[in-house]
């Protein structure tokens, strides 16, 4: 029924956006005014509404083509637009306005032309301008609010006035293209004491985000027998006349997954956008100081994305986050053999889950069986949470859409 209220009010909000971008106040409640005198003046020989109709219409009329005859003018302008955002947070962004004209200027407004694809992806705050003297130049904050994640692509800021009436505006364009890296929304968490022990780790840090066997090298020794041959340090050898190899630290550290489920056959990306912000929540509250945290998703191919320890900060892993998409053409066993090839390493593990089917039940069992400390989050809408068998419900916990924060503030 929300579903059905939704669809059905979305045309009359996208008009009433329509309406004040391009009307002031008064002049939409003229039209309104035209509306309602154009249906209660029907009959011209019971009522004298068709009067006040063609004063209205002819005054709206006159506006509009006022406004097209007489645009603002075009003042110089730039500005600087943050790097980064985050979904529902307004962004601030500051604009150089500079009046280059002889004549002082004054009644106008600024707003954001909006994304250049032309969804509607952010809200844009009409900023009015201070009156501007010749040859002045004048700083103006404006805020954006993005409204989903993602690459959000700013074309440029409108210059807008009113015409003489009142009732129109008018605008003059400045192309400006800029580009914000929306972030996920992300909820508050209790304090995580995530268990887990150190493991050992092939390779030490450098194998977190190498692709080979590179490992911590520590000093030359002697070859001794056994000691593999792709440890020989060559030019050693061939100076002493006499096999050396390189030794290396075993590496010994806590490493948590952070799991997500990107598989999404069908259905509204409600509930996956929900779970990128629950992932995106978690990313920010572990600490990587001292530990690693491997973020796993299958998108195109399987991605496994290691932060903490130097190797990646946090921001780079929210920026991967921002950009993360459904998985429609592959299932959701394709992404075992990255989780289970990993899981000797795991000191833990946090999965968000969109069902609670028997692949991903597979999932979390294989990961318990094998002694891994596991928090599985199963999101779910209202009224159609999965039946959980009672003895992963110390592990496995349902969350709600709608009441994330809510869900999340209980672990």
């Amino acid at each position: 029924m929300k579903r059905f209220i939704y669809f059905a009010l979305r045309p009359l909000s996208s008009i009433g956006r329509r309406l004040s971008r391009r009307f002031t106040k008064t002049g939409i409640f003229v039209i309104g005014s035209i509306f309602i005198s154009a249906i209660v003046g029907l009959d011209t020989n019971q009522t004298m509404a068709y009067q006040v109709f063609i004063f209205l219409f002819g005054l709206i009329t006159i506006s509009v083509i006022a406004s097209w005859l007489f645009p603002p003018p075009l003042l110089a302008m730039r500005r600087t637009v943050p790097r980064l955002g985050t979904v529902d947070v307004p962004v601030a962004c500051r604009v150089f306005v500079r009046n280059e004209s002889v004549r002082t200027r004054d009644g106008l407004f600024l707003i954001e032309q909006g994304p250049m694809s032309g969804n509607r992806k952010a809200l844009f705050q009409e900023v009015a301008l201070p009156p501007l003297a010749p040859n002045c130049e004048q700083e103006v904050d404006m805020e954006i609010t993005p409204l989903s994640r993602g690459r959000l692509q700013l074309s440029g800021v409108s210059i807008g006035g009113t015409d003489p009436v009142g009732l129109c505006k008018s605008f003059s364009h400045s192309s400006m293209p800029h580009s914000l890296l929306v972030l996920p929304r992300r909820y508050p968490l209790p304090p995580l004491k995530l268990p887990g022990t150190r493991r050992y780790q092939k390779g030490g840090v450098s194998l977190a985000f190498s692709v080979g066997d590179s490992e911590e090298f520590i000093s030359l020794r002697d070859y001794r027998p056994g000691d593999p041959l792709r440890h020989i340090y060559w030019k050693g050898f061939a100076k002493n006349d006499k096999p050396i190899v390189k030794e290396y630290q075993d590496e010994f550290f806590v490493r948590h997954a952070l799991v997500l489920d990107t598989f999404q056959e069908t259905g509204t990306d409600d509930i996956f956008e929900d779970a990128v912000s629950v992932a995106t929540s978690f990313a920010c509250s572990i600490t990587t100081q001292e530990s690693l945290l491997d973020l796993m998703f299958v998108g195109a191919e399987a991605f496994c994305f290691t932060s903490g320890r130097g190797v990646a900060n946090t921001d780079r892993m929210l920026e991967i986050l921002a950009s993360v998409q459904p998985c429609r053409d592959k299932s959701f066993r394709s992404l075992l053999p990255l989780v289970l090839g990993r899981a000797s390493a795991l000191s833990g593990c946090i999965c968000i889950l969109l069902s609670w089917d028997k692949d991903r039940q597979d999932l979390v069992m294989n990961l318990k069986s094998l002694g891994i400390p596991l928090l599985a989050l199963v999101l779910s809408t209202p009224g159609l949470q999965p039946a959980v068998d009672p003895q992963c419900a110390d592990y496995v916990r349902i969350v709600e859409t709608g009441r994330i924060a809510e869900g999340l503030s209980g672990l």
